[in-house]
């Protein structure tokens, strides 16, 4: 046995204990780092439908964080299939989708539509990058002819951007970087402490 001073050896209990906290700061860590980017909305915040130029007569309108992007957006008819869509592999930050009016930068039309949008109950769905999204159920005699159809009622388009401002919760992506660099760096010293407390325990061992 040759410690390096009079300090006795950690005992294996210690060290087990002291792996098992350092797993909790990695996990913890990781899950600052690499969690959702923006609180959960209900279904129907970030989408309004509005009239439109296109042939359908409707545009979409989209609510999205910063480090969002938009990669496909979609009218479903009754029986659920797909009367209009596109979608992009890359991702849009635009916040405006005219149905039926071409596909925009990026974005390539799966289903395209030549006409009014069909009678009966809708479905608009929009999809994000980080899998999540969100729909709205209306009918194409909903769409207001003036201002935006949101949560079921006719507003303008600004009170829209303020609601769904007011219930999607974006995390701005300089904060999050940092405040993950900070838990990287205590999970690091966390880490080292936990090397040194096994190099003592095994060189405490008898016969070492």
């Amino acid at each position: 046995m040759s410690p390096e001073s009079d300090e006795l050896p950690p005992s294996l209990v210690m060290v087990a204990a002291g792996g098992i906290a350092v797993l909790l700061v990695v996990a913890f860590v990781a899950a600052v780092a690499l969690g959702s980017r923006s609180v959960p909305a209900d279904e129907g915040d970030r989408l309004a439908v509005a009239r439109g130029d296109g042939p359908a007569g409707a545009e979409v309108l989209v609510h999205r964080c910063p480090d969002e992007r938009v990669v496909s957006v979609e009218v479903l008819g009754a029986g659920g299939e797909p009367v209009w869509r596109i979608t992009s592999r890359k991702g849009s930050i635009d916040t405006r989708y005219v149905v039926g009016g071409g596909s925009p930068t990026g974005f390539a039309t799966e289903v395209p539509i030549e006409g009014p949008l069909p009678e009966g109950p809708l479905a608009v769905v929009v999809g994000i990058d980080d899998g999540t999204g969100d729909r709205v159920a209306l009918a194409a005699a909903d769409i207001p002819a003036e201002g935006v159809r949101h949560r079921g009622a006719a507003v303008a388009e600004d009170e829209f951007r303020r609601r769904a401002l007011g219930a999607v919760e974006c995390a701005g992506a300089s904060d999050r970087g940092t405040v993950s660099l900070l838990f990287a760096a205590a999970a690091a010293v966390v880490a080292l402490s936990y090397l040194g407390l096994v190099r003592r325990w095994w060189l405490g061992r008898p016969g070492s």
